[in-house]
């Protein structure tokens, strides 16, 4: 189990140059808009503020729908705005050259809270605004659990990004400028390495850039992904088969290209590489359009409170590596909020991603005192059970654990899942630690078999509600659940496939 992940699609480069800020942002002046889906504060005006959330709010209820996922584990983001590029800079992402990320914007996620960065503007940017709606994208993909590979995620961000509105019609699919006439020089080049198309296995199988930055440039990678996904969203043949869903769908039985694209298009892989270099070649780039539907909005830009947008943006350093300005912010925070659990769920998250565990258990146990409703922090709460007085703790050690700790992780666990839906770590704890709690309960299966409903390919909730259903007697169930799962085997890893069949050897054992 991964403690934190965090998810970043890399825009082009705006600014020349990206230095850190080495002043502190500052937390007065700020607006804030709450709404049911995001959280938006911002440095800029109230008339700027207000045009930038009606145009991110519009723009997500128009892509809701068109994207896969399952609004019922999206969770929830905040937008933090930067007037300039300097305080964004101060909580952008640091790049393995210890450099800030140099572009408008950024989308990451830590457990059940999401966040994005951006330096924006108002105006006529169309770049600006797409690579913010790209980042967008990327937080209603989150509610996709599926395995998709680089290509698609990074071609369904640059195509939807796109979204415009023109003479009172939604327009989906327009081409980036500039970037068809490159694709098709590509099509045709059979020099320049850097320069030419991928076959369609080989896209699909890029899972860093770097792999293929000598021989395949990156810039290039990013307009063949839009030009695949494109491809399969918009032209004509492809859009009638629903292309796009039937691939995505077959990923989820096959992390090997050859094996998805067979699944999902039949005899029509074999011509699927011709077909996408003719769609780029023909230069007929199909657009959608659409009469707007108009997305009214929830709230008010209002004054920021000073402690929420601390806060926030504690929340978003730690997300983002900046771990020393993410404590000065909660800290901050909590000094200006004393009685609010939100500072401390900052201060929490802070402590948890710098490996300190008696502090991140303090600060749990804080929040938990001034009644947290944020799932993350009470998964962190399980994760420190037990462990706050080890120097090195290793998550996956389960082990460690006493029968009673981990009878106490998942009561924990659970507690992050009602707030929480789509904490997707939180069930597979419980899951994790099924066969060595003090004692099951009649709720544990519930809400395993409401992550087994949620997360369709997690073979891990699916072995734990096997193990559940071992532990109450129900060997039948189990049997069931982990025939259920070796039937999808190709699709696991190999530590899920041996544990389901060491499960299955027992309980077979069991009922000779």
């Amino acid at each position: 189990m991964k403690l934190f992940r965090l998810t970043l699609a890399l825009a082009p480069a705006l600014c020349a140059s990206a230095a850190n800020a080495s002043n502190p942002v500052s937390l007065q002046g700020w607006r804030q808009y709450s709404g049911p889906d995001f959280t938006i504060i911002s440095q800029m005006s109230e008339a700027d503020t207000a045009a930038w959330t009606g145009r991110i709010n519009q723009f997500i209820h128009a892509m809701q729908g068109r994207l896969p996922g399952d609004p019922r584990v999206l969770g929830p983001f905040n937008l933090v705005l930067f007037e300039n590029n300097a305080d964004y800079w101060a909580s952008a992402p640091i790049l393995k050259n210890g450099s800030p990320l140099p572009n408008v914007a950024a989308y990451g996620r830590a457990g059940g809270w999401g966040a994005i960065a951006a330096a924006c503007a108002l105006g006529s940017d169309e770049q600006t605004q797409r690579i913010l709606f790209g980042e967008c994208i990327n937080w209603l993909l989150s509610s996709d659990h599926r395995y998709r590979p680089r290509a698609l995620r990074q071609g369904l961000n640059e195509v939807y990004g796109a979204y415009v509105i023109e003479n009172g019609v939604e327009v989906f699919g327009r081409p980036i400028r500039g970037g068809t006439s490159r694709l098709q020089r590509a099509v045709r080049n059979s020099l320049n390495n850097a320069e030419t198309f991928l076959r369609v296995e080989d896209l699909l199988a890029v899972k860093d850039v770097s792999e293929v930055a000598d021989k395949h440039g990156v810039p290039m990678f990013g307009l063949e992904s839009w030009g695949f996904a494109h491809f399969l969203l918009f032209s004509t043949d492809m859009a009638k088969q629903h292309a796009m869903d039937r691939l995505l769908a077959a990923f989820s039985h096959h992390r090997d290209p050859h094996d998805a694209l067979r699944e999902a298009f039949g005899d029509g892989a074999d011509t699927l590489n011709t077909r996408f270099r003719n769609y780029i070649s023909g230069g007929d780039f199909y657009e959608v359009s659409a009469p707007i539907e108009p997305a009214p909005l929830a709230g008010r830009i209002m004054p920021a409170n000073p402690a929420t947008v601390a806060s926030i943006l504690g929340r978003l350093e730690a997300s983002t590596g900046h771990l020393d300005m993410a404590r000065s912010h909660a800290e901050e925070a909590i000094r200006l909020a004393p009685n609010d659990p939100r500072p401390r769920e900052a201060l929490a998250l802070v402590d948890y991603l710098s490996h300190n565990p008696a502090a991140a258990a303090a600060d749990c146990r804080e929040a938990i005192r001034l009644n947290t409703r944020d799932g993350w922090t009470w998964f962190e709460a399980s994760e420190e059970v037990g462990r706050a007085g080890q120097p090195d703790p290793n998550p996956e050690a389960l082990v460690q654990l006493t029968a009673d700790q981990a009878r106490d992780a998942i009561n924990a666990a659970e507690k992050a899942i009602l707030p929480c839906r789509g904490l997707e770590a939180a069930y597979s704890r419980v899951a994790a630690l099924m066969p060595l709690a003090s004692q099951v309960t009649e709720d544990d299966g519930k809400f395993l078999a409401m992550g087994r409903i949620l997360f369709p390919n997690n073979g891990w909730i699916e072995i734990g509600h096997a193990q559940w259903a071992h532990r109450v007697h129900e060997d039948a169930l189990a049997l069931k659940i982990v025939g259920d799962v070796l039937s999808r085997a190709a699709s696991l890893s190999p530590e899920e496939v041996r544990r389901a069949k060491d499960l299955q050897g027992e309980l077979t054992a069991g009922r000779g």
